[in-house]
């Protein structure tokens, strides 16, 4: 038994960052068919609706280019990287301050997830109130500009339990190329749901979704459990190091 955890241990040290992205991938991919087609459908929905308007057909290729807001997703993912940059900055000066192992950003992570599993959400109250007044003025000024871009760097402001909980991961890495990585997936894994509810509209995502829900609490539980285990793997080993 424990040459297998010990082998497992060493695939993990050697692949971290394939083991981590593939993890981030398959679970933002499966949570998005549900939780961000339900808290963003909507305003897809209207972005969508407002481009058909400006065309004179509406064939495939016209509700390919009108629903796939390629400059809305862009936006939003970069803003989802910019915090998790500004954040890993400030959680790596904390982790000099007060020596917070990074196994138990993993482990957060996993909590999280294992949690937005069973609740379907992830609500921080205080924070929406205050990102909400933070945002009102840019949202604004972007809404005026007509800008997609835009629209997507302000609106990744707003907060999403689905971010913090692959932000918590981000902060759980030791280099910023890692950091980067893990947002750039979310942002495309979470784009290809939504990318298809703007082209093919609520039917096609309705089929899917009856398919993906019954997979969604598997996947992201599991998830979590396995970045759990692998933030106590990173304590472990840490404490192996300085033994």
């Amino acid at each position: 038994m424990t040459n297998h955890f010990e082998h497992l241990n060493m695939m993990l040290a050697n692949n971290f960052d394939l083991t981590i992205l593939t993890t981030v991938f398959i679970t933002a991919l499966v949570a998005a068919f549900s939780h961000c087609i339900f808290m963003c459908g909507a305003f897809v929905n209207m972005l969508v609706i407002k481009n058909l308007e400006s065309q004179e057909s509406n064939d495939l290729l016209t509700k390919i280019k009108a629903g796939g807001l390629v400059p809305y997703h862009i936006g939003r993912s970069i803003t989802y990287t910019f915090i998790a940059i500004v954040l890993f900055y400030f959680t790596s000066f904390g982790k000099r301050l007060i020596d917070i192992p990074a196994g138990y950003f993993m482990i957060l992570a996993g909590v999280l997830m294992f949690y937005f599993a069973i609740t379907g959400h992830l609500k921080i109250n205080f924070l929406a109130k205050i990102t909400n007044k933070i945002i009102q003025k840019p949202l604004s000024f972007a809404k005026k500009t007509n800008s997609q871009f835009l629209l997507g760097l302000v609106l990744g402001f707003l907060p999403c339990g689905l971010v913090y909980s692959f932000i918590a991961l981000s902060l759980s890495v030791s280099e910023l190329y890692q950091v980067v990585l893990i947002m750039i997936s979310f942002g495309i894994a979470t784009t290809v749901p939504l990318v298809l509810y703007g082209i093919f509209g609520q039917g096609l995502i309705n089929r899917l979704q009856k398919r993906v829900k019954h997979i969604k609490f598997i996947v992201l539980a599991s998830s979590g459990i396995w970045l759990i285990y692998i933030g106590f793997n990173m304590l472990m080993m840490m404490n192996m190091h300085h033994h």
